[in-house]
């Protein structure tokens, strides 16, 4: 029996888990770097997903909702510390200065343009590590009373 404490150290570090997933009673998780895996880990499917390799677990008995819960605060830390270099902007001499542009990495489907209580609002999705469609966020720009 291994806590989400240890499943983490087998599977490298919180910097080398990037997501999990939960289907069929099924643990997905995808990390960066296979060669960081400890050989201590438990017997796992391996599979590459769009370039990144995942590994398929048994869900284990006892790992519940909230082990799933911690498992998601423990990836959701580290996408905020890659979220900090990600909000720093690219410098590239074809960056536009008038129009929008994220920081970094892939503006898409940019909507809800608004005026409300005296400042404009647009609502984009943002993948900030590349310019691939990948996983997005959404992201929010007022602009300046």
């Amino acid at each position: 029996m291994f806590s989400v404490s240890d499943l983490v150290t087998m599977l490298g570090g919180q910097a080398n888990i990037t997501r999990v997933l939960y289907p069929n009673n099924q643990l997905v998780i995808e990390v960066d770097d296979l060669s960081l895996i400890h050989d201590t880990s438990p017997s796992y499917r391996l599979e590459e997903v769009l370039g990144k390799p995942q590994l398929t677990f048994s869900m284990p008995d006892h790992f519940d909702e909230m082990s799933l819960l911690e498992l998601g605060a423990v990836i959701a830390e580290q996408q905020k510390l890659l979220a900090v270099d990600a909000s720093q902007p690219a410098l590239c001499e074809h960056r536009p200065t008038w129009h929008i542009s994220p920081p970094k990495g892939l503006l898409n489907d940019p909507n809800g343009f608004i005026y409300h209580q005296g400042q404009y609002h647009l609502f984009y999705q943002w993948y900030p590590h590349g310019c691939v469609h990948k996983d997005k966020y959404w992201a929010h720009l007022t602009s300046v009373i």
